[in-house]
């Protein structure tokens, strides 16, 4: 059997009722030289069963097996394994995408062979609060405000450039600055990336339970190209995640084991990954110096409320010490 150009690669873990529909937006795709490996991360309902079944009728479609939990970075990297294409495109088992998703992204990768990710503009909808916005809504109309005006940001980002030239947002520089400055367009199910690349740095950290993306994307932007495109391609479901409510939230804590506490923290381990692993610029070193404030104080208030007093006694000293320092560093 000929490789084919592109492997698609679904983790998913009981949630067979999305699985099913993010399956067939794949199916549907006007690009039709791809092949589907979804890895089942250990499942304890009817998804090995059922998708074994799809995969007669749909000769391009292959489940692998999990057979503990190796979480979302595990499961990816044993797909990319066994992936033999040479560029992949990630959907999660609850996501969508459009039917030229795969087109648009394999006629750009064509024209720049050298890229070595591509990413694009998708929606985010929550059914449960009733709302849609897209990734460009967050970056223009939520974010680029603050930026344009908060003192350590205002010379860090070139907003204005950015309003003129959507494509910007791919650049090496920005695609770092604008992690560190809250907000970063790359999402698992709107990227397309060259398997070489993603080998060649290590795939997904597998000590991560999540930020295992967005730490991938920073090594990623080390070695090559990044490109945008500026059309919504996929659709993200964060359906009860704001507020933290609903069966399909509950679905999402229990694949990611986590619950308000464990949101913020993971937030505060990649930005302390940040600093650690990335030669930071000083102005990125200061707005990190208030990013790593504002995480250590939602770390806080939610040990508190989650009952883990302890642990908010440690975010709590953090933060008192990191203000006792900068008031030393500053007389």
């Amino acid at each position: 059997m000929p490789e084919p150009d592109c492997t698609v690669i679904i983790p998913t873990y009981n949630r067979l009722p999305y699985l099913r529909k993010a399956i067939a937006s794949v199916i549907a795709q006007t690009f039709v030289d791809w092949e589907l490996l979804v890895v089942d991360d250990g499942s304890t309902d009817d998804t090995f069963a059922a998708i074994s079944a799809l995969s007669l009728a749909e000769p391009r479609l292959r489940i692998l097996r999990n057979p503990g939990r190796g979480g979302p970075a595990g499961a990816r990297n044993a797909a990319i394994v066994e992936a033999r294409g040479r560029y992949i495109a990630f959907l999660d088992s609850d996501d969508l995408w459009d039917e030229d998703k795969l087109a648009q992204f394999m006629e750009v990768a064509g024209a720049e062979p050298d890229a070595i990710l591509i990413g694009s503009d998708y929606r985010m909808i929550d059914q449960v609060a009733n709302t849609s916005r897209t990734a460009c809504d967050v970056i223009y109309r939520t974010m680029m405000p603050w930026w344009e005006t908060y003192a350590r940001t205002v010379d860090l980002l070139p907003c204005r450039e950015l309003k003129q030239d959507r494509s910007l947002l791919a650049r090496s520089d920005i695609v770092f600055a604008t992690t560190v400055a809250g907000f970063l367009w790359i999402h698992t199910s709107s990227v397309l990336a060259r398997r070489d690349a993603i080998l060649a740095v290590g795939g997904f950290d597998e000590s991560l339970a999540r930020t295992e993306d967005i730490d991938l994307w920073l090594r990623l932007n080390e070695r090559g190209r990044f490109i945008f495109i500026d059309l919504l391609l996929a659709t993200h479901d964060i359906t009860g995640r704001d507020a933290a409510e609903g069966e399909r939230y509950q679905a999402h804590a229990q694949s990611r084991r986590h619950d308000e506490y464990t949101d913020w923290e993971h937030q505060l381990a990649l930005m302390q990954r940040i600093r650690e692993r990335y030669k930071l610029s000083p102005a990125l070193n200061s707005l990190m110096d208030d990013r790593l404030d504002y995480f250590h104080k939602n770390c806080a208030r939610a040990a508190w409320r989650t009952g883990r007093r302890t642990v908010w006694l440690k975010h709590w000293t953090a933060g008192l010490r990191r203000a006792i320092m900068r008031r030393v560093g500053a007389s």
